[in-house]
């Protein structure tokens, strides 16, 4: 029988287009994403506005009803002063001849009262209809706030259609990639057991492919979302921003070098490394920042962005926060989202590290989460060219004082100083994106005081991204 002609650059191309496509369709999603974000910054400003005349309408209403009960007050003395008024007034007079004379006439006061009895009736009147004016106009717009909040609600269950729909299409694409995968493997290895000659070798065909989603590590929960497909960018991996890459640089060791004085050495170039990095959380593009509005304790959102930009990876504050609130895992038998997305402006955006593991996987970054760990093991990692983003308490950092709840936040570590001499520890170069400094120089042992106290958890990248 002869054998089926099978072209390997057939399967390539077509694995390919298997990925082209995929990640057409995922830039679709991307513009749905943006599109509806704009319509939702729009109609909860609508809200927000509703709000505000609801408050403005009850708190008119209220003033009201307090300048009735006083007219009420005022019409109730009146109306006693006209009680205890009489109506006339009755004069008797004597002439020269004696005769008494007797003369009735109305009494000025009683109709004073009565007139100002009127008056503050009228008022009264006058003062309920602005009320119930107020009243109706409180209600149309509680209505329309219904109606916006439908809104949002609407938008809401489209999104989670969306995703819905992507992540089957994911999971049919990927399952169709890696299969293909399994193929060209299969023809290279034949062709290289084969065909050609001893100590000759085909290189691999190195296509697009599925380069993000989530590995099953054992112990290691699973997200469920979408993933997206990309083709590696080849360019200098010595420094961040050379050229943009969507899958991090994974090095066999550290490009980056000491630079010394006469008294003191730090790794790298934090100074410089800090202008590429996001040192400004929870601020819109219309803030100056690149987060999404509402979200603002994302501290460990833009600590883990900085490391993907450590590594050369091209993300933003938003896309992260996008791909965490629509992706779940599963603990205690209840659904999680890899961030907080429904709490206070404070409260959003927030993650713990096991959620900064599962996002950083996601982009294609296997981590370790250290508890516990000790100030020479966080200066090796960082010396070794390794991500690192440490959790301390922000009120020992920010102020040194120590209080009874740690308020937990998460900072990249950069780079270290050491005494040239003795080669001690003096202290670290840090990223806190939520006092806004880059390149922010932390001694050491202001660094323990603040380690102590927060969760004791570090997030290391396995490999070396710079």
């Amino acid at each position: 029988m002869p054998l089926a002609h099978v072209n390997i650059g057939d399967v390539s191309k077509f694995k390919e287009s298997i990925s082209d496509a995929k990640d057409v369709f995922f830039n679709t999603q991307d513009k749905f994403y943006n599109t509806l974000d704009i319509a939702t910054r729009k109609v909860n400003e609508g809200i927000r506005e509703a709000k505000e005349l609801i408050e403005r309408c009850q708190k008119s209403i209220q003033a009201l009803e307090h300048k009735i009960e006083s007219l009420q007050e005022v019409l109730a003395g009146l109306q006693a002063s006209l009680a205890a008024t009489p109506p006339t007034i009755t004069e008797t007079t004597q002439d020269e001849e004696g005769n008494i004379k007797t003369e009735e006439y109305p009494n000025p006061r009683y109709q004073e009262l009565q007139s100002e009895i009127s008056s503050c009736e009228a008022e009264i009147s006058a003062v309920k209809s602005q009320q119930e004016q107020f009243k109706h106009l409180q209600q149309s717009i509680n209505a329309d706030k219904e109606r916006l909040d439908q809104t949002i609600q609407s938008f809401q269950a489209s999104l989670d259609a969306v995703s819905d729909q992507y992540e089957r299409l994911n999971s049919v694409s990927e399952e169709a990639v890696n299969k293909l995968t399994k193929i060209e493997e299969t023809l290279h290895k034949y062709l290289e057991e084969k065909l050609t000659p001893p100590k000759v070798s085909i290189p691999m065909f190195r296509g697009a492919g599925v380069v993000g989603g989530v590995l099953k590590d054992p112990g290691v929960p699973v997200v469920f979302g979408y993933t997206q497909t990309t083709t590696e960018l080849k360019g200098n991996l010595n420094f961040i921003g050379t050229k943009k890459r969507k899958t991090p640089r994974k090095l066999k060791k550290t490009k980056q070098t000491w630079n010394s004085d006469e008294y003191i050495r730090k790794f790298d170039s934090p100074e410089e490394l800090g202008k590429n990095l996001n040192s400004k959380q929870g601020r819109s593009p219309e803030e100056g920042g690149e987060g999404i509005e509402g979200f603002g304790g994302t501290c460990g959102i833009v600590s883990v962005e900085n490391i993907l930009r450590m590594a050369g990876v091209d993300v933003t504050e938003a896309e992260l926060i996008k791909y965490a609130t629509t992706h779940s895992y599963v603990r205690n038998s209840k659904k999680k989202y890899l961030c907080t997305k429904d709490g206070s402006y404070g409260d959003n955006g927030g993650t713990y590290p096991e959620e900064r593991q599962m996002i950083l996987r996601h982009y294609g970054l296997e981590s370790d989460i250290i508890e516990k760990v000790e100030i020479q093991d966080i200066a090796s990692f960082v010396e070794a060219g390794k991500g690192v983003i440490a959790s301390v308490d922000a009120n020992r950092l920010w102020y040194e004082r120590q209080v009874t709840n740690a308020e937990l936040h998460a900072v990249t570590v950069t780079s270290v100083q050491r005494d040239i001499a003795t080669n001690e520890i003096l202290g670290f170069y840090i990223c806190d994106s939520g006092k806004g400094l880059a390149s922010w120089y932390i001694p050491v042992d202001k660094m323990k005081f603040a380690l102590e106290s927060g969760s004791g958890k570090v997030n290391v990248t396995r490999d070396i991204i710079r």
